[in-house]
């Protein structure tokens, strides 16, 4: 890990730190369960880090699949209903990376992903980017494209995350600051029954949505 970090992104890591995997990885996706009994054995032996579970499946139906009215009441209350709660995990990351852990007195670094380090994964990162790092909805999307991000359920996530950052954060109007080209003419979305292979229906979404978050 350290040599990715290094190679990957010139990220040089400290000698030692206690490590926060953060996987989006859920048991109910075909073929992910082994890849996170691996973790989890991997970290119930392991006293320099945590694992912390956060399967992440998007949003069947984006911000454009609704009136106006409908569109603005689901954006400002997107934490009661999105079952990703992506404002809940975008202000966890960032009070973790200020803040730190309880009890924990080496330098923290969180390693988030998903499968293939596209999907849910930049849903998550572009999200926090939105917030935290002063980029741009236009430059988020642009960049998750580079990386292959392809799933209409992350990316509608995302857009919902832009919309309520917009009225929440910044007082913008999400139809200014949440444009990009691509992202208003394509407005994606799929009915249940047109779903992407291994994408998971609302009532599938049985899991807790903040499992095992430390303090």
């Amino acid at each position: 890990m350290t040599k990715r970090a290094q190679e990957e992104g010139n990220i040089i890591l400290p000698q030692e730190y206690f490590l926060i995997d953060i996987s989006f990885l859920s048991i109910l996706y075909p073929g992910e369960y082994n890849y996170l009994e691996n973790e989890r054995m991997f970290f119930h032996n392991y006293n320099k880090g945590r694992l912390i579970e956060w399967p992440l499946h998007g949003d069947g139906l984006g911000p454009w699949n609704f009136t106006i009215n409908d569109r603005t009441e689901l954006a400002k209350t997107l934490p009661q209903w999105q079952y990703d709660d992506i404002p809940y995990k975008v202000f966890f990351l960032r009070k973790r990376l200020m803040d730190g852990l309880n009890n924990v007195t080496l330098p923290i670094v969180m390693y988030i992903h998903g499968g293939e380090g596209k999907d849910r994964t930049a849903e998550l990162a572009g999200s926090y980017c939105l917030s935290f790092k002063n980029q741009s909805f236009d430059y988020v999307w642009q960049f998750n494209s580079q990386l292959g991000m392809s799933s209409v359920d992350n990316e509608n996530a995302l857009a919902w995350y832009c919309e309520w950052a917009a009225y929440t954060l910044f007082n913008e109007d999400p139809e200014f600051f949440c444009t990009h080209n691509t992202y208003s003419t394509t407005r994606r979305s799929h009915s249940p029954s047109s779903r992407p292979e291994g994408t998971l229906s609302m009532k599938d979404r049985t899991k807790s949505r903040h499992p095992n978050a430390p303090s």
